[in-house]
């Protein structure tokens, strides 16, 4: 579907605010101004006056600004005021590499030599471990000195001496370099000026030990620029931290989020799901027309593991295998393919270009490829997109002229509706558009800056949950020994919040935020301009079971339950219910249409699939599973299916929580995400019902001879209940209200529709005895009166107690049990 910007919702971009309360403290001065962007978006002649007016005052100025407003523009020209001066050293420190040649570049292009700036990629070429004195030769091959250099561009971690994940140290060069930057700092009576851009990706660095490191510097620093698009609640202890070298003064600069219409590229979302991208039919239409036309396009995709796939002879790209720049790290790669930087001059494919690049091309492509959903406890492992919505919001933003994105990503969930903040009118909007492209089970909406609130109470509990110990720890006398200290608040949230925060915006779910961001236009630099969505299933001939396979890999843990408010709903996430995995499944499938190769499947071959991947969910997938699969036509499967499936209805619908008072079920839930629905409520309270015939046939087990018999057809009082309870009717209201019947998985309902009335309690006789009854092979007649009657021989109720598989309902977490 086609979208204008006056078919999108219009609220407010939102975005992580920095204000003065975040710092409230006797020890912080803190102060706040607000701008605007002129009407092209950029907020250069608003800033660079106030910065100006801030020159000589010595503070931490955090710059909080939407991407492509032209920060860094701004932040250039005070770089070169400083630059100028004989007082300050300016140290820019980005989080990537790739942001290193990006600053070094824009210094140069607005006139700073390139002998005044040190690029400390290139320190290897300075001959530090073998001068003397800070003002002797530093180049092998060249007279500069270090005092030469005004700007020092590096990265964050070699600033607060970061060795890396497999180092105790820092080199020894970069040791040598640092301590003659301080040593010509001291010497020289010169202050350094500092720059973190893109703080929000630094943030791992800034651990106590390293912090420690940067207080060697402490008197040195005179000012620190603190810049971001993307804040996020870590950055704010990380602004606390750095604000100690500024006499904890802070000066907060906010833009508002503003979209200038003329700079707005095409924002268009493919929907995929199970699928390998290379098989989505608009993602291929899409790289067709972009290579037979030469276009100029660049790809991101989530990981290296997805461009290789995309390399291969049936991949998107191998028709231009040759012509591409590789841009990720392969450390196996030693045709020197890959762990390239991003060219403008060709077509560029890879995972480190989300930030630092300005792509200028005109007329430009941007695809971004979002990774699948993987189950809850993988979440973390996403990619260039761990990080979530800040990564995603820096990827688009790369697009810098006007052109096209295409966003690949996996079809939306629904959202809570009782979650939405806005008004009634927009939250009905809003909901519209998820009823209409979503599917599967609710996601909540997330506010960005209620997100210190939701630590703190994190942090509180795990603190009440040590009280014991801490109290322990407290009353002994512990001279001599390790230290032993629980870590404070400011830790926790540096080490831990983000990811933890992470998995909980929108439920941890990107493509969810992807769509509601795309429709209620929050990208700066991009509206939505259309949805295309693949509703064909395309099975090779003789393969349903692979599909069938490959669907459930997919779809198996992308069930969420719409994260509860307590900090600890990780316990309640260590597995889903089967129903849930199943209907997540279904509910994809629903308005799918199956191909044979080109050809369209008639309804028993979605029927075919749907089963095989029902019999995948109560294997849960194993390589068994499959194996089973393999050797099982549709009838058996059938019969299999609904053996299982009925024996869990009982099971489930008779645990001790689900007590049944005046026909009402008693919701003792955890809170509101794990109340049954009324469906669910019938559901159970029907298949309680069936227990009770269950039992009748039971009763009526007869001994004969050495053998327990039960008549092939239903007693006086089964028959009667059977009428009393009008059972064919609530069958009937099952087959439209179960899932699993409705759905016609199962054979029981066709069986049971076809037969005549007066025969159907015998139907229901047969089905109960073959679910939860044994039987002989052989059966037995026995002649009463004259009249021969036959039974079953060697007769046993099957015991179901040991069957987890839940397929009746979402799963109740056995915390509430």
């Amino acid at each position: 579907m086609k979208f204008t910007e006056e078919d999108l919702i219009s609220i407010p971009i939102e975005f992580k605010k920095i204000i003065p309360s975040d710092f409230e403290s006797p020890f912080y001065e803190s102060t706040i101004t607000h701008i605007s962007p002129n009407n092209e978006g950029f907020i250069s002649d608003e800033l660079l006056p106030i910065l100006e007016s801030e020159y000589n005052i010595g503070n931490t100025v955090v710059i909080n600004a939407g991407v492509g407003q032209g920060k860094s523009k701004a932040l250039i020209d005070k770089v070169i005021d400083y630059s100028k001066s004989d007082k300050y050293i300016v140290i820019i420190a980005v989080p990537f590499n790739t942001l290193i040649k990006q600053y070094e570049d824009d210094c140069i292009e607005r006139g700073i030599n390139q002998s005044e700036i040190f690029n400390i990629e290139r320190i290897k070429k300075y001959n530090f471990l073998n001068t003397q004195d800070f003002n002797d030769s530093l180049l092998v091959n060249d007279d500069s000195n270090i005092s030469d250099f005004k700007i020092h561009i590096m990265t964050i971690n070699s600033f607060l001496r970061n060795p890396g994940e497999n180092n105790l140290k820092q080199s020894e060069i970069r040791t040598k370099y640092f301590d003659k930057l301080k040593l010509f700092c001291i010497q020289n009576d010169k202050k350094i000026v500092v720059i973190f851009d893109e703080i929000h990706d630094g943030i791992q660095n800034f651990k106590e030990e390293y912090i420690y490191s940067l207080w060697s510097f402490q008197e040195l620093i005179f000012k620190i620029f603190i810049v971001s698009a993307t804040f996020n609640e870590a950055s704010k202890e990380v602004i606390k931290y750095l604000s100690e070298f500024t006499n904890r003064k802070i000066s907060i600069i906010e833009a508002k989020r503003l979209k200038a219409k003329e700079r707005q590229s095409k924002l268009n979302l493919i929907f995929n799901d199970y699928k390998a991208i290379s098989n989505n039919s608009h993602l291929k239409k899409l790289t067709k027309e972009l290579i037979k036309e030469k276009k100029n396009f660049d790809l991101i995709i989530y990981s290296k593991k997805q461009i290789k796939l995309l390399l291969k002879p049936n991949g998107l790209l191998y028709p231009i295998k040759d012509e591409l720049n590789l841009c990720y790290k392969d450390i196996f790669d030693f045709s020197k393919k890959s762990d390239k930087r991003y060219d403008k001059e060709l077509v560029n494919v890879g995972t480190n270009f989300t930030t630092g690049v300005n792509i200028t091309k005109e007329n430009h492509t941007l695809i971004v490829v979002l990774p699948k959903r993987l189950p809850i406890n993988e979440n973390i492992n996403r990619g260039i997109f761990s990080s979530g919505i800040n990564a995603l919001i820096q990827t688009l933003a790369r697009q810098r002229n006007v052109g096209e994105i295409y966003i690949v990503m996996p079809t939306p969930y629904k959202i809570h509706n009782e979650s939405l903040p806005y008004s009634q009118l927009i939250n009905e909007k809003i909901l519209n558009y998820f009823d209409e492209y979503s599917f599967g089970n609710e996601v909540k909406y997330s506010n960005i800056n209620n997100q210190r609130e939701l630590l703190i109470r994190v942090y509180d509990k795990l603190v009440s949950l040590n009280n014991s110990a801490t109290i322990k720890i407290n009353k002994t006398d512990r001279p001599g020994m390790n230290t032993l200290q629980y870590p404070s608040l400011e830790r926790f949230i540096l080490e831990k919040g983000e990811k933890y925060l992470t998995n909980k915006f929108f439920d941890g779910d990107l493509a969810t935020y992807t769509f509601f961001a795309a429709i209620t236009n929050q990208f700066l630099n991009c509206t939505l301009n259309e949805i295309l969505n693949d509703n064909k299933i395309f099975i090779e001939d003789g393969n349903l079971y692979g599909t069938a396979y490959e669907i459930y890999k997919d779809f198996a843990f992308c069930t969420i339950f719409g994260n509860p408010d307590d900090e600890l709903d990780e316990v309640f996430h260590s597995y889903y219910s089967e129903y849930e995995i199943l209907k997540n499944i279904l509910d994809f499938l629903e308005n799918k249409e199956i191909y044979i190769e080109d050809e369209k499947a008639n309804i028993s071959v979605k029927r075919h699939l749907k089963r095989a991947l029902m019999y995948l969910t109560v294997q849960h997938g194993t390589e068994e599973g499959f194996e089973g699969l393999q050797n099982m036509g549709s009838i058996e499967m059938g019969k299999t299916l609904s053996k299982i499936y009925f024996q869990s209805c009982i099971k489930f619908s008779n645990i001790p929580l689900l007590k049944i008072g005046d026909d009402t079920f008693a919701k003792t839930t955890y809170n509101d995400n794990y109340k049954l629905s009324n469906d669910t409520v019938l559901k159970i309270l029907h298949y309680k019902k069936w227990n009770e015939y269950i039992d009748i046939m039971e009763k009526n087990i007869k001994p004969h001879k050495k053998h327990m018999i039960l008549s092939k057809e239903p007693n006086t009082l089964f028959k009667s209940k059977f009428k009393k309870e009008k059972m064919i009717s609530d069958l009937e209201n099952m087959f439209s209200s179960d899932l699993i019947l409705k759905e016609e998985i199962i054979s029981f309902k066709d069986t049971f529709t076809t037969t005549d009335d007066n025969k159907k309690v015998d139907t229901f006789y047969t089905l109960l005895f073959n679910t939860f009854f044994t039987k002989a092979a052989i059966d037995i007649q026995i002649t009463f009166s004259g009249t021969r009657i036959r039974f079953y021989k060697d007769v046993e109720r099957k015991n179901i107690e040991s069957l987890k598989i839940n397929l009746l309902y979402y799963r109740i977490p056995d915390a509430i049990l």
